[in-house]
């Protein structure tokens, strides 16, 4: 999940808008607006609209701090994070690397929920200290904060994997087995019943009367479904790179020119870079890492560079291409 608008760096980590966040941010506001309408059509049309789109913005505020407890537990324990994005379900925190260790793992997901929790809690009471009616604009805006960071509190603690609580549950039966694979597939086993029990809650819902929210749920369990089911495959794919290093599927098959060749006279016509610009990997680096720094930077094929020497190429088709085989051989 990648942002397409930046919002800048907070603590030195990039923040961004996926545009599905805009979906879900117009959603918010206009189910805030029909609440705060139909429980108090006395503050008029303005002022409502005003208090919507205030109480939307804090509450996005308040999940760009839940995943930013998760980013900087990560950050303080040398764990990269190459950006947050805000999307349509809420927030993701890319961390470039896996915990070594099952408490931190538990750390990592366990500081989210807490964070949402403490924010509740501070909101209802400053709703408390603040007292008044209902009525109160910065009282309802309040409560309807508490509330909500309570509930995703709950619901980052369902223990389907990728949620929170999932990667609880993972760290879990790591401590108990020594086995962060195995555990894995655990977790992510645990999220496909989680997401399925969604589905089926959501149709439920949606031909007893929900109608859109009943649909919202079924979405919900689907986008976990494909996390887990994500989840699951991934663990097999490291399996299966475990111990390949990239000299073992590389191409050394690739065209060079030489440096004094005029660009009229090269078919293509490109500007050629300086091989050291150039992202690149050791021919004795593991197949993973290489893999890892494809997805990270969005990239197709990586050269192999030994001591300034081009060695060869590495494409992900020659990735899949191995897996391939390597499937036909083991299945």
């Amino acid at each position: 999940m990648r942002s397409q608008i930046k919002l800048g760096r907070f603590f030195g980590i990039e923040i961004g808008l996926h545009y599905s966040w805009f979906l879900i941010a117009l959603l918010i506001v206009l189910s805030l607006s029909s609440q705060f309408r139909a429980s108090n059509p006395e503050w008029g049309d303005g002022v409502i609209l005003v208090l919507a789109v205030a109480t939307a913005l804090l509450f996005f505020v308040s999940l760009l701090l839940h995943e930013l407890a998760h980013s900087l537990v990560a950050t303080s324990n040398g764990l990269p994070v190459k950006e947050i994005t805000l999307f349509a379900l809420g927030g993701v925190s890319q961390i470039e690397k896996n915990p070594a260790s099952a408490k931190l793992e538990f750390w990592m997901a366990f500081v989210g929920p807490l964070t949402s929790a403490v924010i509740g809690g501070i909101c209802l009471l400053a709703a408390r200290v603040v007292g008044g009616a209902s009525s109160n604009p910065g009282m309802a805006m309040l409560l309807w904060l508490g509330y909500i960071n309570l509930s995703l509190a709950a619901f980052n603690l369902i223990p389907g994997y990728p949620l929170d609580g999932g990667r609880v549950l993972r760290a879990i039966i790591w401590w108990k087995t020594g086995d962060p694979d195995r555990s894995t597939q655990a977790a992510a086993r645990a999220g496909q019943v989680v997401a399925f029990c969604f589905i089926a809650l959501g149709i439920f819902r949606f031909f007893g009367g929900a109608g859109i929210g009943g649909l919202w749920i079924a979405f919900i369990g689907w986008f976990l479904l494909q996390a887990s089911r994500e989840s699951y495959v991934q663990v097999g794919l490291a399996q299966a790179l475990k111990g390949v290093r990239v000299a073992d599927v590389m191409t050394r098959d690739c065209p060079t020119v030489d440096g004094w060749l005029n660009l009229q006279n090269f078919v293509e016509q490109e500007l050629l870079r300086p091989i050291g610009e150039v992202r690149s990997v050791a021919p004795d680096a593991s197949l993973t890492s290489a893999l890892e720094s494809m997805s990270r930077d969005d990239l197709n094929q990586l050269p192999v560079v030994s001591n300034g020497h081009l060695e060869g190429v590495l494409s992900r088709a020659q990735i899949i291409s191995y897996l391939q085989t390597h499937a036909e051989l083991h299945g």
